[in-house]
């Protein structure tokens, strides 16, 4: 039989192309000490296949040979003859090129023809049950759909997202990653903000290959006639047909196997990990009508998505390397450089410690210059009020944006809070005023007191405070607060970035999320729900009392953070002297 693998036949070193898939097993075999002359003896005694097909079954089936020979008595064949059966093995061999033989016997008969025209792999292209099983990885793993996976593409690491779902290959970088894009929330209208006082954005998020489908991809690719960066070349008909055909096939028949069921797969493990719908939507690109509104209110680092989505599959990997008492090989998580996906404009962390600083360094100081100083610093104090209650309770600012202790009647401080701008308590929900709070609004009614007796406007004051508003004539008025006003005297404090008033809310959300407050709490603390979903229902199971100490045990260390403090007027203190 000639040398087809152009081995030597007279030494122990292999003469091989250096780019052939046997080269490649040599040079690993090498980098981790093996004997490559042993290794190269056996590709020759076995003749083995250019692509390695089965290369893994047919050197179990050599163990198992070698195995039976150490095994009294010799191994033999009992009565057969030798010379008859070597004969039947070279007719065997001999007829692996006959066209005859294989329209009888099939194309996938024998794979060793090197010839591209004779070859089902190489000369004819990848046979669709290879994509199809490719696109089932991709949609297990990744929760990618059908039409995502069909537009993979292999792209540069840095270059800018040209498709909905890319495979980054490693280099000396990083390692491998599939880059796609986030789910991203669709604005009406929306405010822009400068770009250093928001979090740093950007379309798409990659997640590390934990899971080998790089190397399935490019596996396939390479056997594609087909060049560029497309992978997958099957139409998308046949691909899904072939995909039914599978699951089918996987399932024993059972309906139960649905293409949808693999594709969510990856959603309902990152659910049941984190309970976190948002951050599985972001992750899987799966629709989801309980993350829908959450959305809007949720710009999540990528780094803590990468998290998640590692932890997810790194506990699915663990269970299945169990069931065959292996331990799963664990991922490092590489941090990447910080940016954000899903909505936009949430205001950073030290843009509001910031603001706050801005808005002390005029209430650290009493007013000592006529009126205009003084109506300046009565509207800091309102608005460092104001801004409190608003990140204490996560207030929607639409309409009364401010409310006094006395109407939080309970000895706890707990009320229903309804902001949605009617009075029938719709969407209303379960807030809880933080102790730093209700000895702020305390401070704040006491300081209204004292300067409306002290300008004795004929006008009467708003009950839940206000803004002071001193026209270039001279005139002074109290203006209420509401959402426009809010952000007027926004505007006038040196130092301070102006934003949406309800601009806490996101904030909120997204660094409450991230710092691992429940998504239920922070469900509850924003008033996203769906029908039937209300903590306030009958049927609900909702408690107050583990909700406030979930939520306190989250929103207290992120308050002390940023600095807020309960702020005295002076103005009370001197009336007290």
């Amino acid at each position: 039989m000639p040398n087809t693998f152009n081995y030597s036949s007279s030494g122990n070193q292999p003469q091989i192309s250096p780019d052939s898939p046997h080269a490649q097993l040599l040079t690993l075999a090498k980098d981790r000490g093996r004997d490559v002359g042993v290794i190269a003896e056996m590709l020759r005694f076995l003749d083995v296949h250019p692509q390695l097909i089965d290369f893994p079954r047919v050197i179990q089936g050599l163990v198992n040979t070698l195995d039976a020979m150490d095994v009294p008595p010799v191994l033999s064949l009992g009565a057969c003859d030798l010379r008859a059966w070597r004969d039947e093995c070279r007719w065997i061999i001999s007829i692996r090129d006959n066209p005859k033989f294989i329209a009888v016997l099939g194309p996938m008969f024998y794979h060793g023809d090197e010839q591209r025209t004779r070859n089902p792999v190489i000369g004819r292209g990848v046979r669709r049950r290879l994509e199809a099983l490719l696109v089932l990885h991709l949609m297990l793993w990744f929760g990618r759909s059908l039409d995502d996976c069909k537009k993979l593409r292999i792209a540069e690491r840095n270059a800018r997202p040209s498709s909905v779902l890319e495979l980054v290959l490693a280099d000396e970088t990083g390692p491998a990653e599939f880059r796609f894009f986030a789910p991203t929330p669709d604005y009406a209208a929306e405010e822009l903000l400068p770009r250093d006082a928001v979090r740093a954005s950007q379309p798409t998020i990659s997640v590390p290959d934990m899971v080998g489908a790089a190397g399935l991809v490019m596996a396939i690719r390479d056997l594609s006639p087909v060049n560029g960066s497309a992978v997958i070349t099957c139409k998308i008909k046949d691909v899904e047909r072939e995909i039914r055909t599978l699951l089918s096939e996987l399932g024993g028949e059972d309906p139960r196997y649905t293409v949808h069921k693999v594709r969510s797969y990856l959603h309902r493990q990152i659910i049941a990990d984190s309970h976190d719908v948002v951050a599985a939507t972001m992750l899987s690109g799966m629709p989801c009508i309980s993350a829908n509104t959450a959305l809007y209110y949720s710009q999540y680092s990528i780094n803590y998505l990468r998290r998640l989505y590692c932890q997810s599959v790194q506990r699915v990997l663990a269970a299945v390397y169990a069931t065959v008492g292996l331990e799963a090989p664990s991922a490092s998580i590489s941090v990447v450089p910080e940016v954000a996906v899903g909505a936009r404009n949430c205001l950073r962390l030290v843009t509001v410690k910031s603001n706050l600083d801005a808005l002390l360094a005029v209430l650290r100081k009493r007013p000592r210059k006529g009126l205009q100083q003084l109506v300046h610093w009565h509207n800091c104090f309102s608005l460092w009020t104001v801004q409190m209650f608003f990140i204490a309770t996560g207030c929607r600012a639409i309409r009364d944006p401010l409310k006094h202790e006395d109407e939080f009647i309970s000895p706890g401080g707990h009320g229903a809070l309804g902001d949605k701008g009617s009075d029938d308590g719709h969407m209303s929900r379960l807030v809880v005023l933080t102790d730093l709070l209700k000895r702020q609004l305390k401070a704040y009614k006491a300081h209204c007191r004292a300067i409306t007796g002290q300008l004795e406007l004929h006008a009467p004051a708003p009950t839940n405070g206000f803004f002071l508003r001193l026209t270039d004539d001279g005139c002074l008025s109290y203006e209420e607060i509401r959402p426009l006003h809010i952000k007027a005297v926004m505007r006038q404090i040196e130092g301070f970035t102006p934003h949406a008033v309800n601009a806490f809310r996101k904030f909120l959300r997204t660094e409450l999320a991230e710092r691992g407050c429940p998504p239920e709490t922070l469900s509850a603390l924003m008033g996203h729900w769906l029908s039937g979903e209300e903590p306030q229902d009958i049927y609900s199971s909702f408690c107050p009392r583990t909700y406030v100490q979930s939520l306190h045990a989250h929103l207290l260390p992120l308050m002390r953070e940023l600095g807020w403090t309960v702020r005295n007027s002076h103005l009370v203190m001197e009336a007290d002297v």
